[in-house]
């Protein structure tokens, strides 16, 4: 059966390509998203290199996700996370000498005096912060935060390349890493700083890219080839619903 003949096919495609363009622009709009009701920021370049460097299972698979990796994920991308680094800069501050003493009461009838660092203060800040936010988390129904977290870094996520590894690192290793590429193009191309571009949303660096290599002389023209994945995941689904009872007939 020729897909257009399929019942409902047309109305889903034009369906599934407004929920993909809606994806696209949205980390356009500079709005807040929501994971299981704990407000998070968008996947930005410098946040996706941090998860990636600690191997997180939303980002780099390899295993299935824990209760750690879900607080991780929400704590980095949530308000949270610049507040447990403003309350360790403020903690950090010069104090004054009376505060600086810190009073601890031991078995000995008397108090022991002792002093602590910048360094030590603005840890124990940071913790502190950190602490209550994973209370939250605990709350937390865990596989809806799991489907939460990975429906969030399939948007984050849609305009991903194609990743070509090397069969022999040994031969020909990179001596470049894949974010200094990424920045060197998109600075080179918009003139934008480093501290900028890390600061983009994926979707828009993924973007930023992709237009970036089609305008680049000499681009294959399977470059030039319109990337659809939601909206082809959508038809596909409904045209397997679709056909199921005929299949059984």
């Amino acid at each position: 059966m020729e897909l257009h003949k399929v019942p409902g096919y047309t109305r889903t495609r034009e369906r599934a390509f407004k929920v993909e363009e809606s994806y696209r622009e949205y980390s356009y709009l500079d709005l807040s998203d929501k994971i299981c009701g704990i407000a998070v920021g968008p996947l930005t370049f410098q946040v996706y290199l941090q998860l990636c460097r600690i191997e997180s299972p939303f980002l780099c698979g390899g295993r299935p996700p824990f209760i750690h990796d879900v607080a991780f994920f929400l704590f980095r991308l949530s308000p949270a996370y610049d507040q447990a680094r403003e309350a360790k800069r403020a903690a950090m501050k010069p104090q004054p000498r009376w505060r600086r003493l810190t009073f601890s009461f031991s078995a000995f009838p008397y108090f022991s005096i002792c002093s602590s660092s910048p360094e030590e203060r603005g840890a124990v800040a940071f913790i502190e912060v950190r602490r209550k936010f994973i209370e939250r988390v605990r709350g937390l129904n865990f596989q809806k935060a799991v489907r939460g977290i990975n429906r969030f870094v399939d948007r984050m996520l849609l305009d991903k390349p194609i990743s070509s590894k090397r069969k022999n690192l040994s031969f020909d290793p990179a001596d470049v890493s894949v974010a200094g590429d990424i920045i060197h193009l998109i600075a080179g191309a918009y003139g934008w700083k480093r501290d900028e571009i890390l600061q983009l949303p994926m979707p828009e660096v993924f973007q930023a890219l992709r237009k970036i290599q089609r305008d680049m002389p000499g681009c294959p023209k399977r470059a030039h080839a319109k990337v659809h994945p939601i909206a082809a995941r959508l038809t596909r689904k409904h045209v397997t619903a679709a056909l199921a009872p005929t299949a059984c007939n």
